[in-house]
């Protein structure tokens, strides 16, 4: 999910603890079945650096309800804001993520923690090669330094499962050959920089299509990078909430992402948008990104092919956005509707 939804969260925790307490496990229609997400993303916002504790517990106990198992923390910088107490960069007000993995720990929800990211980044790897090349090995060098500052508390938390790298892979970006083997060459520094830091851990990268190659390219693309690149897990963007993929051809896409995982023998994890853009890039550059909830009927359909595809628990974009009180009425009638199918 791009630097577009860096967006002010509307944090409503008493409703979040009424909605939370009120609502029982999930449950489908009789003679219906339906596949269940086992994650979610967080993707932290300068509010979330005035949240409290009761907010965050309140959130994953909502987590809970819906049976959540992992949490992705997108980044833990974004730019140079630290969501951690940082003696490099300047941290938020309350800085949340040991609470997260606290919370993780309390609720054995596995945590993956995200790094550094840039919100220049679509921006800055359009320029030329060589350009790129120095771009991505500065941001692989905060990302390491972010890595080494948060070692020592990660470590310390059961619920720590890994990094996720925050820079998003989009085929159709990396066509040129010499800035795709620039990728590949960042990727697999990147990867093995933190498995120093952590021996052990999982690496885990996202990538999305805008369904600008066909499928066949697709796989290929993807096949080449997981063989130069030893990330662990690889979590695929369904596209459907911004667009980039049509419900008709989505299951092309995830075919194409499945076998070339299988190839490599790495974990795909199908992340299914559960929002609708309304406005913003690409649809109209001069307005900000805006997403309202889906209907939970699409939802649904989203939630059954991921299934079909993935190796790990399907994940969410995002439950505390979009799928949850705390994103607001549309978000809860959402959260109340997949609870109550």
């Amino acid at each position: 999910m791009d630097n577009t939804r860096w967006r002010t969260l509307r944090t409503v925790a008493t409703l979040a603890v009424l909605s939370f307490s009120l609502l029982g496990s999930p449950r489908a229609s009789p003679g219906q079945e339906q596949a269940r997400f086992g994650g979610t993303f967080i993707q932290f916002l300068a509010s979330h650096g005035d949240w409290g504790a009761d907010s965050w517990t309140d959130l994953f106990r909502g987590f809970k309800q819906l049976g959540l198992s992992e949490v992705v923390v997108q980044w833990s910088l974004f730019d140079d804001t630290a969501f951690y107490p940082s003696a490099n960069y300047k941290s938020v007000p309350q800085p949340p993520l040991e609470t997260i993995l606290r919370l993780g720990d309390a609720n054995r929800i596995k945590v993956f923690v995200g790094l550094a990211h840039d919100p220049g980044f679509w921006s800055k790897i359009r320029r030329e090669p060589a350009l790129v090349g120095v771009y991505l090995r500065r941001l692989r060098h905060r990302s390491e330094k972010v890595a080494v500052e948060l070692a020592p508390m990660v470590r310390s938390h059961p619920s720590f499962g890994g990094w996720y790298l925050p820079e998003e892979i989009e085929d159709g970006s990396w066509r040129d050959p010499e800035t795709r083997q620039i990728l590949f060459d960042h990727l697999r520094a990147s990867v093995v920089s933190l498995k120093a830091v952590t021996p052990g851990c999982e690496v885990a990268i996202s990538g999305f299509s805008n369904a600008r190659s066909d499928p066949r390219a697709f796989e290929e693309f993807w096949r080449i990078l997981l063989a130069r690149a030893d990330a662990d897990r690889l979590l695929f963007q369904d596209g459907i909430g911004t667009g980039k993929i049509g419900l008709d051809h989505l299951e092309l896409y995830l075919n194409a992402i499945r076998k070339a995982v299988d190839a490599r023998s790495r974990k795909l994890q199908v992340v299914v948008e559960v929002f609708r853009q309304v406005s913003g890039p690409p649809f109209d550059d001069k307005t900000p990104f805006r997403a309202v909830p889906a209907p939970v009927e699409r939802i649904v359909h989203q939630a059954n092919l991921a299934a079909k595809y993935s190796t790990l628990p399907v994940v969410v974009f995002s439950v505390p956005d979009y799928m949850s009180p705390f994103g607001g009425q549309e978000a809860d009638r959402l959260y109340r509707a997949y609870l109550e199918r």
